[in-house]
């Protein structure tokens, strides 16, 4: 209880030192990890590189689409071998498809 009793009687001794160091320690906390402090922001920095490498990949997979697409819209025999390959179609006159798949070696 003396404690206690010398704990209080400090604080109302030095009340302007404490309310500043009260003030002092609310705004480091805010600065930190308050909602819009520096943990919060490194977390949205990395979360927007995160997507942005998304965003790419995304745009190189559409672009590789794109130029497959393109390809097929001018070439017959490319069309010819994809249905071949892909989904074992054949001509009308012909009995069996066989599509023979290669390992490739790098």
């Amino acid at each position: 209880m003396k404690n206690n009793s010398k704990i209080i009687s400090f604080i109302k001794n030095n009340m302007k030192g404490v309310g500043i160091g009260v003030v002092i320690i609310c705004v480091l906390y805010i600065i930190i990890a308050g909602e819009y402090g520096y943990i919060a922001q490194t977390h949205l920095e990395t979360n927007l590189q995160q997507i942005e490498q998304q965003i790419n990949d995304a745009q190189i997979k559409r672009d590789s689409i794109y130029e497959q697409i393109m390809l097929l819209n001018n070439s017959n025999e490319l069309i010819e071998k994809t249905a071949r390959e892909l989904y074992g179609m054949k001509r009308k006159d012909e009995t069996d498809v066989f599509v023979i798949k290669r390992e490739v070696q790098d």
